[in-house]
């Protein structure tokens, strides 16, 4: 899995990045604005899926989740 960085740049930044839950194997992620984020950056960072639902981003990144999520929220 890729650095934290990739992430928050695949998110659209840390200015768009509300808040990272973690969820056993997923990370529920709220954004401000969806047309930022980019599938590609963030499979390539190392997320399995990620699905869009009602304004909210679910991360599937395996067993790391808890750490990943913790990251982000120290970057935001």
């Amino acid at each position: 899995m890729q650095p934290v960085q990739d992430f928050i740049l695949g998110l659209g930044g840390r200015h768009n990045i509300v808040e990272a839950v973690p969820a056993f194997t997923r990370i529920r992620i709220k954004v401000r604005s969806m047309a930022v984020v980019n599938d590609d950056i963030l499979r390539v960072a190392g997320a399995f899926g990620v699905v869009r639902q009602k304004g909210q981003l679910q991360l599937i990144v395996g067993p790391g989740a808890q750490e990943l999520a913790e990251g982000i929220e120290a970057v935001v």
